[in-house]
C-alpha cells in the first residue's frame, strides 16, 4: 500500500509583503484519525523494535496517521478543485514507512492550520483534514481557507 502526503503550492505573488519561499505551502493532512490505514505493524518498518526502543512511539503513530490513503487523496482533490481551485500535488510514500527518511513538518515552521470548510458548510470528506501554513504576517486569526485567501488578498491590497 501506499500512503500520500498532499500539498497545495499557492504562488507568492499574491502577497505584497516580501515571503521568504517562491511559493506558499499548505500540507495537507489527515487529523485526529480515528483509525489505522494499515494495522502498525505493517505500516512502519521495524514497529516491534520501535516499540522496545524507549522511542516515543505514539508521536510515531500519530504522524503516519497524517498520511492520506489514495481514495482520501482523490477525494480533498476534487473537493479544492471543486471550491477553491486549488490543485493537490503529492509524495508518495511505500510500506512499511522507514522514519528515518520520512520528511516531516518543520514546527517551527509552521504558524497556522486551515480547515478546509467553514463551519457552517457541510463537510463532504470521509477524514478530518487540516493543511499546515509556513509563516506568515498576521494569520493568527486566520481559521479556513476561505480565510486565509481573504488575508492574502487583503494583505496585498485587493
Amino acid at each position: 500500500m501506499k500512503l500520500y502526503r498532499p500539498y497545495t503550492l499557492i504562488p507568492s505573488s499574491r502577497l505584497s509583503n516580501d515571503y521568504e519561499e517562491k511559493d506558499i505551502r499548505i500540507d495537507w493532512i489527515c487529523y485526529l484519525r480515528d483509525y489505522p490505514l494499515l494495522p502498525y505493524k505493517q505500516m512502519i518498518e521495524n514497529y516491534a523494535e520501535l516499540e522496545n526502543s524507549g522511542e516515543n512511539i505514539r508521536w510515531i503513530i500519530e504522524r503516519t496517521n497524517n498520511f492520506l490513503s489514495e481514495a482520501e487523496v482523490e477525494e480533498l482533490s476534487c473537493y479544492l478543485e471543486q471550491h477553491y481551485g486549488f490543485s493537490l500535488d503529492v509524495e508518495a510514500f511505500k510500506t512499511p514507512l522507514n522514519l528515518r527518511k520520512l520528511p516531516w513538518f518543520k514546527e517551527n515552521h509552521i504558524n497556522s492550520t486551515i480547515i478546509c470548510r467553514d463551519l457552517n458548510e457541510p463537510f463532504c470528506l470521509s477524514v478530518s483534514i487540516l493543511g499546515m501554513v509556513a509563516p506568515i504576517k498576521d494569520m493568527d486569526s486566520v481559521r479556513t481557507v476561505n480565510e486565509f485567501l481573504e488575508e492574502i488578498d487583503k494583505q496585498n491590497g485587493n
